[in-house]
C-alpha cells in the first residue's frame, strides 16, 4: 500500500486485504473472517476456565473407571496365563490363595487408583503451562503405573519370580515418582524465595540428595526381608522427615513476611497482602500433604508380616490404593494447576499470516530507496533496553530535582526530562566527541579533512546522511542516547497514554520484564529504589529485553519540542513546560516532502503503523505491551486504540499490564461503551488522520469490543490467564516488598525512629 501511494491499511476496519468489501451496507459484513471466529456476546468479562460440574463429567468419569478396570483385568489376566503356560511363574501356595472378596475389592480399589491418577495426570497435562505442572504431572502418571503394578500382583503368588521382578518395577518407579515430587517441592519453594532474594537451603538440599540416594541404591534391601527391609524403611522414613521439617523451614521467612504483610505493610494493597498470606497457607499445607502418600505406603510397610496371612496383605494394598488418592490431590494441589485455566493463546490464523506476508512483500517492493521506508525502518531501530530504562529512572531526579512517581505524567517528564536530555548541546571539560558518544570508546571509520575557515554547516552536510537528524545545536530520539546511537530492534511495543503516571510506565515495562500482569509491586520497588529489581530482571534474564515506546524513540525534536500549546503545565511548580529552542527542523503530518497522498515523508507521527507492521513482518515474536492507567484512558487515546487493532490484525502477542486487578471490573462499562469516533489525541490531524482510513466505523466498534472482551483470545482473557508459577513468584516480590518494610520498621525500632 505505501509503494502504491495508498494511505497504509491500519483500522482500515481491520480489513483482510480487500477494503472494498468493508462497504456493504450490513456491518456484518465489513467483519473479516478472521474476527467473525468468535463474535463480540455481550454480558460481563469471564476467563476461560472450565465448565461448571454436568452428567457428562460424571458420565466421562464413570467411563474412564470403566476403562481402567477393563485394560488392567484384561491385561494381567493375559500375561498371568501366558506365563502360566511357559512354565515361567510359580503357582501360588494354598495359604497364599486369597477368598473371592479380598480379590474383588483389591481389584476395585486398584481400578479406582488407576482411574483417579489418569484423570489427574490428563488434567494436569491439559494445564501444563510451567515447570511446576508439568512435574506434577509427569508424577502423576508414575503413580499410574505404580497403581497398575499392583494390580498385576494380585494375579500373582508372594516370592514367585513374577512377583519380585514386579516388586522391584514398583520400588523403581516409585523412586523415579518420590524423586519428582522432592523437585516439585523445591521449584515451588525457589518461585517464592528467589523474588524475596533469599539464599538456597543448603540442609534441604543435602536431605533432598540423600533420601533420593537412599531410595534407588538401597532399594535392593527391600527384597531381603527381615531385619534389612526394616532398616530400609527406618531410614527412609527419618529422611523424609527431615526433607518435610527442612521445606517448612523454608517456608519460615516468606511466611512470617506475609503475615507482617497482612498485619502492617503499607506499600502492598489488602488484596495483595491477603493473596500473599493465602498462597503461603496454602503452600506450607501441601508440602506435607504430598509426601503424605509416601509416609503412608511405609507404616502399611511396617505392619506387614511377610510370612503372615493374606488379611494383611490385602490391607496393605487397600492402603497403597487410598495413598495415591491422597498423591492425586496433593499433587493437584502443590502443582499450583486448581488456580489456572488452560493457556487462551491462539496461534496464526491464515488471514493474519496473510496480513504479514503482504507486510513483507510490501517492504521488499519498495526497498531501493524509498524514503518512506527508510524512514520507517529508522523508526524500528528506536529500541531500548530495560536496563537502559531503569537507568534513566534512577537519574531522572537530578535532570527534574521536583519530580513526584505519584504526580508526573508522561507528558511532564517528556518536556522537563526527555526532550532537554536528547538535545544535543555545548559542554565543557572534554572533547565534543567523548560528549556525543556518552564517554564511549568509539573507533571512526573515516576522517574528515577540513578547512576551520569554511562554513561548518559545509562540513556537517558532507558528512551528512539521509534519515539522520539532530547535531550539536539540534536534538534526536532519546532513545538513541540511551542506546549510545546503536540501531536496536526492539521485541516489543508499549502502548500508553501521555495522560498516565510516569512511574505507572515505567512500571508497567519492568512487570512485562518480570512476567507479571499487574505493575503495583514494580511501582513500590521503583519508589523505593530498590537495587534487588535488577537482581530479579537479571535472574529472569529480561534485563537487555529491547522496547520501543513513542515518548522515547519519537524524536521530539522534530516534532512538538518547541509548540508552547502542546507543552502544558506543571502539577508540582504550577507553571508551563519551557519549550526548547532547537534547530531541528520539525515536520507536520502535511509537511513537505509528501508521498502522493499528501503525508509527510520526514515526519515520524504518521509511521507508527507502517513501523508496526515492518517489525511484525520481520519478526514473528514481536509483541505488544499496553500499560492500562488507573482511569483506563489509555483506551480512549487515538493511537492507542489504532495500534491495539493493528497488532491484532498482525496476530502479534497482546499483554496488558493494569496497576491492580480492581481496574478492569471498575471501569468494564465505560470499555463497553468504546467508540473510535470518541477518540482523542493531543494533535487533532491524528485522529483525522485516523479516522479516514476506517470506511465503517461501527464494524470497528464491533471489532474493538471482540478485542477486548472475547471469552477466548480477548486482551482481558488473556490478562486473567496467569500461570501458577508466575502467581507464586509475584508472592515472593509482594512478600520482598513486606520484608525490606519489616526490616525498615525493625531497624527504626532498634534505633528509636517510629518512621518507616
Amino acid at each position: 500500500a505505501c509503494a502504491t501511494g495508498r494511505p497504509p491499511a491500519v483500522a482500515q476496519g481491520l480489513d483482510d486485504g480487500h477494503p472494498s468489501e468493508n462497504l456493504d451496507a450490513s456491518p456484518a459484513s465489513a467483519v473479516p473472517a478472521v474476527f467473525q471466529q468468535r463474535p463480540c456476546v455481550p454480558g460481563p468479562p469471564q476467563s476461560p476456565k472450565a465448565s461448571p460440574a454436568s452428567p457428562r463429567v460424571a458420565a466421562k468419569v464413570v467411563l474412564v473407571f470403566v476403562a481402567c478396570a477393563a485394560a488392567n483385568e484384561a491385561f494381567w489376566m493375559l500375561a498371568s496365563r501366558a506365563l502360566a503356560f511357559a512354565r515361567t511363574v510359580d503357582t501360588p501356595a494354598p495359604e497364599q490363595v486369597e477368598s473371592g472378596w479380598m480379590r474383588l475389592c483389591e481389584k476395585c480399589a486398584c481400578d479406582c487408583a488407576c482411574a483417579l491418577l489418569f484423570v489427574t495426570a490428563w488434567f494436569l497435562r491439559s494445564r501444563s503451562h510451567t515447570k511446576h505442572i508439568q512435574l506434577a504431572a509427569y508424577a502423576a502418571m508414575l503413580n499410574f503405573v505404580m497403581a497398575f503394578v499392583l494390580y498385576g500382583q494380585i494375579y500373582f503368588g508372594f516370592g514367585s519370580i513374577a512377583f519380585v521382578v514386579l516388586w522391584f518395577v514398583f520400588i523403581f518407579f516409585a523412586a523415579l515418582a518420590e524423586a519428582i515430587i522432592f523437585e516439585l517441592t523445591v521449584a515451588r519453594l525457589d518461585a517464592v524465595r528467589k523474588p524475596m532474594q533469599l539464599g538456597n537451603r543448603q540442609f534441604l538440599s543435602a536431605a533432598r540428595v540423600f533420601v533420593l540416594a537412599w531410595i534407588t541404591c538401597a532399594a535392593p534391601l527391600s527384597c531381603l526381608g527381615g531385619r534389612a527391609f526394616l532398616l530400609y524403611l527406618v531410614v527412609l522414613q527419618l529422611g523424609l522427615v527431615v526433607f518435610i521439617a527442612f521445606s517448612l523451614g523454608a517456608c519460615w521467612e516468606p511466611l512470617r513476611a506475609a503475615l507482617w504483610a497482612r498485619r502492617s505493610c503499607r506499600l502492598l494493597s489488602d488484596s495483595d497482602a491477603q493473596q500473599a498470606f493465602r498462597r503461603m497457607v496454602f503452600l506450607v499445607v501441601s508440602i506435607p500433604l504430598c509426601h503424605a502418600p509416601l509416609q503412608m505406603r511405609l507404616f502399611a510397610y511396617f505392619a506387614i508380616d511377610w510370612q503372615s496371612s493374606q488379611l494383611e496383605f490385602f490391607a496393605e494394598r487397600i492402603a497403597m490404593s487410598v495413598s495415591w488418592g491422597v498423591a492425586a490431590a496433593s499433587l493437584t494441589a502443590l502443582s499450583g494447576a486448581l488456580h489456572v485455566a488452560p493457556s487462551p493463546a491462539i496461534a496464526f490464523t491464515d488471514a493474519q499470516r496473510s496480513q504479514r506476508g503482504q507486510c513483507l512483500l510490501r517492504r521488499v517492493s519498495a526497498s531501493g530507496g524509498d524514503p518512506w521506508h527508510e524512514k520507517v525502518e529508522e523508526l524500528a531501530g528506536r529500541g531500548f533496553t530495560l536496563e537502559a530504562l531503569l537507568d534513566f529512572w534512577v537519574g531522572l531526579r537530578r535532570v527534574m530535582p521536583h519530580y513526584d512517581p505519584a504526580v508526573h505524567t508522561t507528558r511532564d517528564v517528556v518536556w522537563q526530562a526527555i526532550i532537554p536530555g536528547s538535545r544535543v548541546g555545548a559542554s565543557g571539560g572534554c572533547a565534543m566527541a567523548t560528549v556525543m558518544m556518552r564517554g564511549e570508546y568509539t573507533r571512526p571509520k573515516k576522517m574528515v579533512s577540513h578547512s576551520w575557515g569554511t562554513l561548518f554547516r559545509d562540513l556537517v552536510v558532507a558528512g551528512h546522511h539521509p534519515g539522520e537528524s539532530g547535531g550539536a545545536s539540534g536534538g534526536g530520539a532519546m532513545a538513541t542516547v540511551m542506546m549510545g546511537g546503536e540501531y536496536t530492534r526492539p521485541k516489543k511495543m508499549v502502548s500508553h497514554s501521555w495522560g498516565a503516571l510516569f512511574r505507572d510506565l515505567v512500571a508497567a515495562v519492568v512487570a512485562d520484564g518480570l512476567g507479571d500482569s499487574e505493575f503495583g509491586l514494580a511501582a513500590a520497588l521503583l519508589e523505593r529504589g530498590e537495587p534487588s529489581l535488577r537482581n530479579l530482571l537479571r535472574a529472569r534474564g529480561t534485563l537487555q529485553d529491547t522496547y520501543w515506546v513513542c515518548a522515547f524513540s519519537v524524536s521530539q525534536h522534530s516534532a512538538i519540542c518547541s509548540d508552547a500549546a502542546c507543552a502544558g503545565v506543571d502539577p508540582v511548580l504550577c507553571r508551563p513546560h519551557p519549550t526548547c529552542a532547537c534547530r531541528t527542523p520539525k515536520y507536520r503530518n502535511g509537511d513537505p516532502p509528501v508521498r502522493e497522498d499528501g503525508k509527510s515523508i520526514l515526519c515520524e507521527l504518521n509511521k507508527f503503523t507502517d513501523m508496526i507492521e515492518f517489525l511484525a513482518a520481520t519478526d514473528d515474536a514481536f509483541e505488544q505491551v499496553i500499560a492500562v492507567d488507573a482511569q483506563a484512558k489509555v483506551f480512549t487515546r487515538a493511537w492507542v486504540v489504532d495500534e491495539i487493532a493493528t497488532a491484532h490484525r498482525l496476530g502479534m502477542p497482546q499483554h496488558l499490564k493494569v496497576r491492580r486487578a480492581s481496574v478492569v471490573d471498575e471501569h468494564e462499562e465505560s470499555l463497553r461503551r468504546l467508540r473510535v469516533q470518541d477518540m482523542q489525541a493531543t494533535r487533532r490531524e491524528d485522529v483525522d488522520d485516523i479516522l479516514v482510513r476506517i470506511p465503517d466505523t461501527r464494524a470497528f466498534n464491533a471489532h474493538l469490543q471482540h478485542i477486548i472482551f472475547d471469552v477466548g483470545s480477548g486482551l482481558i482473557a488473556s490478562w486473567r490467564a496467569q500461570d501458577a508459577q508466575q502467581k507464586l513468584e509475584r508472592v515472593g516480590r509482594a512478600l520482598l516488598v513486606a520484608r525490606l518494610c519489616m526490616h525498615e520498621q525493625d531497624r527504626g525500632v532498634e534505633t528509636g525512629d517510629d518512621h518507616v
